[in-house]
């Protein structure tokens, strides 16, 4: 077994750009980069490109959003098109930020892209550093670590109790129902 066939090289697609992307261009990289053994293919998860620097890039104050940021395609509707370009490479986020979406959403986001890509796809997920996208999002910038922790758990929790018979969300708490067992997961 060669180091090749044990160490998968990733790549990001091109889905930034200061200009309107050209999906022929995502296209022909993601194809090009299956035949080249490339193992994954990864975007990122940006909303907005701010006009004024409010609160930097990066979390570091007063550093401008870069230029290619302008326009950002998402991330999973993006994957999903590009599994139907290729057939053998992994499809991944690198990151998804996990604060901007209710977990039990991005739960089903993540299984149905498991589905689409047919076991393909690989979920990463962050906690984002942009403070104007919270903000724009209506979210608490200082809540992102607790945001990002808690709704991976929940993830997990119903990734590991795959068999869901009905869920219930509250405001702070979520229910599913599972054999006959009623489990609850507080979050804020």
């Amino acid at each position: 077994m060669t180091l090749r066939d044990r160490v998968a090289l990733g790549m990001s697609l091109p889905h930034r750009s200061p200009d309107p992307l050209a999906l022929t261009t995502i296209a022909a990289v993601a194809r090009r980069a299956e035949e080249l053994g490339f193992g994954h293919l990864f975007v990122q998860h940006h909303l907005f490109y701010p006009h004024e620097v409010v609160s930097g890039y990066s979390a570091r104050p007063g550093l401008a959003v870069p230029e290619a940021y302008r326009s950002v395609l998402q991330p999973l509707e993006l994957l999903g098109v590009v599994a139907g370009w290729t057939s053998e490479i992994v499809l991944g986020t690198s990151i998804l930020v996990a604060g901007y979406h209710r977990p039990v959403d991005l739960a089903q986001r993540f299984l149905t892209m498991h589905a689409l890509t047919g076991g393909r796809f690989s979920a990463g997920v962050g906690a984002g550093s942009t403070k104007a996208d919270y903000d724009a999002c209506g979210l608490n910038f200082d809540d992102r670590f607790k945001m990002l922790r808690d709704g991976t758990r929940i993830q997990l929790e119903l990734y590991a109790n795959l068999k869901v018979e009905r869920i219930q969300l509250g405001a702070t708490s979520l229910k599913y129902e599972r054999d006959r067992n009623t489990v609850y997961v507080d979050f804020p």
